[in-house]
């Protein structure tokens, strides 16, 4: 009898919060299976359809929809390679917020959904993280009222799940980031060159929520952004730009660590099927 070979991929651990060392380690995971498919033209989630997380409506006013798939999309580790090309504004003097979602497909187009779970549950996806390129390209000032009011910021991000069985939604979200364009201190003093200046950022989350249950019944079926710039009205203007990459998914099947080494965790992407037989099994451990 022959053997029968199945491919398999490496599959992350999770991330702690805020850990970008951890969340870059080992720097491959089941992302790479995936394709992606944004839609800029979305309904912004509101406390009546956010059921986990932080429970307060998105932001939505002077609604713009220019974020586009650049390259090789956001999985990449460098910005360069592929990101979410986002706030395509131009000059701004008046506010404006721009929110989109990322379906996960593959190679063909057809949809994709990832099991979920929470920590310690080994079943499934327990979150998300990425980094962000803040860059201001109408001046080097990243302290005065210009900038303040009216450079683009990442306010929330999240993610919408899908019951395998009866097609309800649930939405996992984010707190509120900032309120406004100035850099945020946690990430450093940014980087000037000649009139512009940039900013790199790293968000994640790290659980769906306290009140997650039933994880192997809820599947991942979109990540979602949404990005402004303050919420006022007043003088002045600047142009800015967000690109998101390095897009990692967080899983914890069964016993992971940081000692473990890269790839001793598998993955096999499973076949094409209905939405209420997906299904994703892990090897090794």
């Amino acid at each position: 009898m022959s053997n029968i070979e199945i491919s398999t991929h490496p599959l992350k651990w999770e991330a702690e919060a805020d850990d970008l060392s951890a969340h870059k380690y080992p720097g491959d995971s089941v992302q790479r299976l995936l394709a992606t498919d944004l839609d800029t033209n979305v309904s912004v989630p509101t406390r009546e359809t956010i059921t986990h997380g932080y429970n307060y409506p998105w932001k939505d006013y002077g609604r713009k929809e220019s974020a586009f798939i650049s390259k090789k999309g956001p999985y990449e580790s460098a910005q360069s390679d592929g990101c979410l090309d986002s706030t395509n504004w131009g000059s701004q003097g008046k506010k404006h917020s721009e929110t989109f979602s990322m379906g996960i497909t593959d190679e063909t187009g057809k949809q994709l959904w990832l099991p979920t779970g929470k920590s310690n549950q080994h079943t499934g996806i327990t979150g998300f993280g990425f980094e962000a390129r803040r860059v201001r390209a109408d001046s080097k000032k990243f302290s005065n009222e210009n900038c303040k009011n009216w450079m683009p910021f990442i306010r929330r991000f999240g993610a919408r799940f899908i019951n395998r069985t009866n097609g309800d939604y649930r939405f996992s979200s984010s707190n509120e980031l900032a309120e406004d364009g100035l850099p945020l201190s946690k990430f450093g003093t940014p980087t000037v060159s000649g009139s512009t200046w940039h900013l790199y950022e790293f968000y994640n989350l790290t659980s769906w929520g306290s009140s997650w249950e039933n994880g192997q019944d809820w599947l991942l079926e979109s990540l979602w952004w949404n990005i402004t710039n303050r919420d006022i009205a007043g003088t002045g203007t600047a142009t800015g730009y967000i690109y998101i990459y390095n897009l990692q998914f967080y899983s914890d099947f069964g016993t992971q660590s940081t000692s473990t080494p890269a790839g001793s965790q598998r993955i096999i992407r499973p076949a094409e099927q209905s939405l209420s037989d997906r299904n994703i099994c892990a090897l090794g451990g």
